[in-house]
């Protein structure tokens, strides 16, 4: 199972995501390094267990997008 991630990251700006489960416990994280323009990037949930999920992304230091998603 796969999810796809697309944001606009700016001007060379340090990005990263994580994913957090329903108990707000990180679960999985990665560093994307500095990045600019538009970032599309594919996520592999496959060993996610069944359940909802909070992604989010950030640039530099501030969140900035969030969006739920059932893993079945």
């Amino acid at each position: 199972d796969e999810i796809n991630i697309q944001f606009a990251a700016g001007d060379y700006m340090e990005t990263k995501y994580a994913i957090f489960d329903s108990y707000g416990t990180v679960v999985l994280q990665r560093d994307l390094g500095i990045q600019t323009g538009t970032v599309l990037q594919t996520v592999d949930v496959s060993n996610l267990q069944t359940g909802l999920y909070l992604l989010k992304v950030f640039k530099g230091n501030s969140n900035v997008e969030s969006k739920t998603f059932m893993k079945q």
